[in-house]
Parts: structure tokens; sequence; C-alpha cells
């Protein structure tokens, strides 16, 4: 089961991700020697849960999640006359030449694939988190933010360390996940998948805790929680959640 959110978390809120992430960067020193300050870049997230893993036996081996997105480009002017061959549908063995002006003429869908940075799981028991830092390669973000980061080292510019800029930067209609494995003790192929859309990505939250301790000491699921987020700790704020218009109602916490 995939949780039917995205988060982002960014500046001080990506403390505790499990990235090695305990202090700022150091200020990106440009070609005239002045420095401009920078922070890491946000890493989007999201969380898949085995639902049937605290059945011994169900676990999933030598999982993989995959990732693409698709974009659509703007459409642009064309003021020319273009020249294309018809089939003529009263004669099918002949062709005509027909001319025309189209103005707008849309251009085409692109996909790309979505680096995660734990994109495998050799033995997916309960609850898996995957990541996608938004930096210079990410399809997820416009050119000028690309460009940006690619100016300031790699890193994330500090001016830029608002939820409001990320949301503006971010560009895409569709992210599609996928994920595939085998049972442990059956050996059935496992397979699951989610759409995301650009609304169902919230930014400057993170996950709650979805696994706690039963009194026999087992791990336990609490499936419930998959889709529940709470602010994301540190000083820099999120979008307020009423801005954002979601597929699903979200409980926050705190």
């Amino acid at each position: 089961m995939f949780c039917d959110i995205m988060v982002i978390r960014f500046g001080s809120g990506l403390y505790g991700t499990g990235i090695d992430y305990e202090d700022d960067p150091p200020a990106h020193i440009q070609s005239d020697g002045k420095p401009i300050e920078t922070v890491h870049c946000p890493i989007l997230e999201f969380r898949v849960v085995n639902t049937n893993g605290d059945v011994s036996g169900n676990e999933i081996i030598d999982a993989q999640i995959q990732c693409i997105s698709w974009t659509s480009s703007e459409t642009v002017s064309l003021g020319s006359t273009r020249e294309f061959v018809r089939l003529d549908s009263k004669r099918r063995n002949s062709l005509r030449f027909s001319f025309r002006k189209q103005k707008d003429f849309p251009c085409s869908i692109s996909q790309c694939t979505i680096e995660l940075l734990n994109p495998t799981h050799p033995f997916f028991q309960h609850i898996w988190t995957a990541q996608h830092v938004l930096n210079a390669s990410s399809p997820l973000l416009t050119n000028d933010m690309k460009h940006m980061i690619e100016q300031h080292g790699g890193r994330w510019p500090r001016k830029c360390n608002d939820h409001r800029i990320i949301r503006e930067n971010l560009c895409f209609d569709e992210i599609v996940v996928t994920m595939n494995g085998v049972y442990n003790l059956s050996g059935t192929q496992v397979y699951g998948g989610k759409t995301y859309k650009p609304k169902d990505v919230i930014v400057g939250y993170e996950f709650v805790q979805a696994i706690t301790k039963g009194d026999d000491g087992n791990i336990v699921i609490e499936a419930d929680s998959l889709h529940d987020v709470a602010p994301q700790k540190g000083d820099d704020p999120g979008e307020p959640l009423g801005m954002i218009k979601l597929n699903v109602d979200v409980e926050v916490d705190g």
C-alpha cells in the first residue's frame, strides 16, 4: 500500500532524514570571490507499507521501486505555414500535400526517470520511505531553479529556502511509482503502483511514526497512520494546508 501523499522536507527540516545533514553546507564562493549562503537541497519523500509483513513469510525479497515523471512542455507559437502529408481518404493509394496555418502547436510530453536514494530493499517487511533529492539533475524542478543550483555549486540557495519558492519551482504533471518483488515464503510476484499529481505533494512536512511495539515485543504496523504527517522539525515552516487542495484527508499532528 502506497501513501496517498508525498512530502518535501527542506532547510532545517532535513535533520533526521537519515542522511548526513548535521550541518549547513559552507557558503559557495563565486568567481569574484564573494560568498553566497546555501543550504542542502530539499528532499521529496513517500512511503509504502507491506500490509502483510507482520506475518512470517510475507516479507518481500529484492523489492524495487521505480519512479518516472510526466511533464508537458509549454505550447509554442508558430507563425509560418507548416507542410505535412496526408493519405487521401477517397483514394487510399494516393497522397496529397496540404498546407495550413497553425499558430498553437503543443510540444510533446516528456518522460524522465526519478533517481531515488534508496530504490531497492533486500528484505522489505514493514514500512519503506523512499527519498529523492531535488537537485540540479532532478526532473521535478524548473530549468531556472536547476540552473540556479548549478550556479551555487550544486546546493540550494538560502534565499530560496522557503516553501513558496519550492512550490513555485515544482515542474511536473504526474509522478508514477511502481514497486515489485517476491514474497519470501510462496515465491509469488508482488506488484503495486501509484500516481501522484502536484496537489498530492505538501511542502514542509514529515511523516509521523507508523510503527510501534506490541505488548509481546513484536513490531506492529499502524497502517492507519501511513498518510499522517506533522510539520517538519526546525525553524523553517511549511505551507498552510488550507492553501492546498489534496485528494485525501490528511491527519496533521502538532
